[in-house]
């Protein structure tokens, strides 16, 4: 399980990482902007874009319980991930 402050301290990072979220039903997240998530004690909000925006405008949120989220990991390593 990941704690909100270890997600604070990722959206804080600067440079900004981009990662990828992990959560229990198998989805996943693409945080490329920390504006793309606001994170709560009990829940995260995260910014979806409109297919095929890059940037941190927004189509639809989801909201997710922290008890929920497993993972996080680098966008670069995950994109190696899914290759192999």
């Amino acid at each position: 399980m990941v704690r909100p402050d270890d997600l604070l301290a990722d959206i804080r990072r600067r440079p900004f990482e981009p990662f990828r979220l992990h959560v229990t039903n198998g989805f996943t997240f693409d945080i490329k902007h920390p504006e793309l998530l606001m994170v709560g004690d009990r829940f995260v909000l995260i910014g979806v874009p409109r297919t095929g925006q890059e940037g941190p405008i927004i189509d639809r949120y989801e909201k997710v319980a922290m008890i929920h989220v497993v993972r996080v990991e680098p966008l670069e390593q995950a994109a190696t991930n899914k290759a192999c």
